[in-house]
Formats: structure tokens, sequence, C-alpha cells
């Protein structure tokens, strides 16, 4: 099941990618019906501290991006639907400093003919950085949004 799981990611990035399908139509935001933003908080010790704003920052950036974004909507529960993860963990070390990472995906079902199987898989580059901050990770998530919104279905340019 993992590979084909891993197969459709490597189908939807060939996708993106290849200079060959140059003529035929990209992926944009626009070939989904509806999207949503996804938080998924690991971080403690106060190395997050504004995660409804996170939130909120990525429905408008993704908006802006061209996606059709649904703020009441919390599941996919169509083909053609994405949603948006963005995901931090982190802790503060003992002399005060936080530490973790974040990730941001774009995640939609993707069909199986032959077994006539659904998978929820990424599409799309993802995004990920590490952070070490006296204080929280708060600034460097909204930043990380914006450039991930702005470049999806590309690589950040901090990438």
């Amino acid at each position: 099941m993992k590979s084909l799981l891993l197969a459709g990611v490597s189908i939807a990035m060939t996708a993106v990618s290849t200079p060959s399908l140059a003529q035929e139509k990209q992926l944009t935001p626009d070939v989904f019906k509806r999207a949503f933003v996804k938080i998924i908080d690991e971080a403690s010790d106060g190395c997050w501290t504004n995660i409804k704003e996170a939130k909120r920052y990525a429905e408008d950036q993704f908006e802006l991006a061209g996606f059709p974004v649904d703020r009441e909507m919390n599941e996919i529960t169509d083909l053609n639907e994405a949603e948006i993860v963005i995901w931090l963990t982190g802790k503060r070390r003992d002399n005060g400093i936080c530490f973790g990472s974040y990730s941001a995906s774009v995640n939609t079902p993707l069909h199986f003919e032959e077994i006539d199987k659904y998978y929820i898989a990424r599409v799309g580059a993802g995004a990920s950085a590490d952070y070490l901050n006296n204080e929280n990770a708060n600034t460097a998530v909204l930043n990380a949004i914006k450039e991930f919104a702005e470049s999806w279905p590309n690589l950040p340019p901090s990438q």
C-alpha cells in the first residue's frame, strides 16, 4: 500500500515538472473544487503561540494564490478537493531557545482505477524548514506560509 501511495506522489510530481508537458495544462490551484487549511500543532513550551492567526493567514495567502479556500471545510469528501497542511513541531531547550521544524503540503485524493482505491497524497512540491529562535516560531511560520502559497506547486525559493 505504501508503494502505491509513493507511486501516486511520483506521478503527480512528474506531471508538474516534466518539460515535455509544457503544452498541456499544468497543476494550478484552480484544478481544485474546494480546499481547506489543516493545522497540526506539535510544538510545546510556547514555541508556537499564534496558531489561529497562522491558520487565518494561510487561508488568506492560499486564496490570493488562487485556491478555492472553504473556511468551514475540515476534511476531504470528494475528488478534486485539497487539504493544505501546515505542521509545526518544536520545544524549548533549557537555555530558553525554541527549536523545531515546519512543513507544508497540499494533499488530494488520487484514484487508482486498476485496483479501484483512493489514497490521499501530496501533489506539487512540499516545503519544510528548521527553526531556532529565542522567543518562538511565529514569524518564521507566517513567512514560510506566504512563500509556500506563492510558489506552489514548485519548491519555494528558499528550499
